[in-house]
């Protein structure tokens, strides 16, 4: 018993990304629709626009860390918008 040893393991918790962003005009939250609004032209020029880099293209606009998971359903939301736009 004298020569064990105990330890333990602390984890930090991942950062919140859904937060408020202030602006000028008022405060807004980042959610996967936001992103289809502010990036639908760009989906719509290049369709083959991955998640990743969509992620990126927000981080560098907007400076926002989104999560990959969000960039994912906004990619998806706005290739689903343009395809009903398209047949209309």
């Amino acid at each position: 018993m004298l020569n064990e040893f105990a330890f333990q393991i602390k984890t930090m918790d991942k950062p919140h990304t859904y937060i408020p962003l202030i602006f000028k005009l008022g405060k807004i939250n980042m959610f996967a629709g936001w992103i289809v609004d502010h990036h639908k032209e760009t989906l719509k020029l290049q369709q083959s626009l991955k998640a990743s880099n969509l992620q990126t293209l927000v981080k560098e606009e907007m400076n926002f860390n989104s999560t990959l998971s969000m960039c994912i359903n906004a990619r998806k939301k706005a290739l689903e918008s343009i395809i009903r736009d398209y047949n209309l």
